[in-house]
């Protein structure tokens, strides 16, 4: 009899692993999303909670920065307040950084964001197509 794992390989009774713990909780947050929204306003708040029920169905914790659902005119917050997002989205413990939507306004933080940091964070970065702003100058810049 074998059993298939959260390490994606056969086992069975020989195979020498202890089958009687989770494998998971070694990476605790490992499957922990951070949003932010460095680019346009949030239209409905309740998308964005609508998301998140449904990465917690899909086992995912969120945090949502304190600026996320801001509004500066057209954008979720003012250029500060999006650049210090990016900034704790950086620092703080979830290994992933997702947008909760695109815009135009991530260009305007680009002479602004601290790159280095960024890469150093380790994070995944993931969303729309305000994201390649930040994906392309760091791959420019080798990072």
């Amino acid at each position: 009899m074998s059993n298939t794992h959260d390490h994606d390989h056969e086992c069975g009774e020989a195979c020498g692993h202890d089958h009687s713990h989770d494998h998971r909780h070694n990476v605790p947050d490992a499957r922990g999303i951070y949003l932010i929204s460095p680019s346009s306003a949030v239209r409905d708040p309740h998308t964005v909670e609508l998301a998140r029920e449904r990465l917690a169905q899909q086992g995912f914790k969120t945090a949502l920065d304190r600026t996320a659902l801001a509004e500066h005119q057209r954008f979720a917050g003012t250029d500060a307040q999006r650049l210090a997002s990016l900034t704790r989205a950086t620092k703080q413990k979830l290994p992933i950084v997702m947008v909760t939507r695109g815009g135009y306004g991530m260009g305007r933080l680009l002479h602004e964001i601290d790159w280095k940091a960024m890469a150093d964070s380790g994070k995944r970065f993931v969303g729309m197509l305000s994201l390649i702003h930040i994906s392309e100058p760091t791959r420019r810049r080798g990072i």
